[in-house]
């Protein structure tokens, strides 16, 4: 998770594509913590890099609809 945060900032959106990778995983292992401390950052700076209709947005919107549930929310 370290890696994803560091690599976030980059303009690119790798540290987006990252952490979305890394949370499902995490989810399957239930470890909601960690990957919530992953993926909400990751939506939102895929939502300011990419907008609402790009492919890695979407898969962020997933793992945190996956994570929602999860949680029972």
């Amino acid at each position: 998770t370290a890696l994803a945060h560091h690599w976030m900032g980059r303009p690119d959106g790798i540290g987006v594509q990252i952490a979305a990778e890394i949370a499902r995983p995490l989810l399957g292992r239930h470890a909601t913590f960690e990957a919530e401390a992953v993926i909400r950052p990751a939506l939102e700076r895929s939502r300011a890099l990419f907008g609402e209709r790009h492919e890695v947005t979407a898969t962020c919107l997933v793992r945190t609809a996956n994570l929602l549930r999860e949680l029972g929310r």
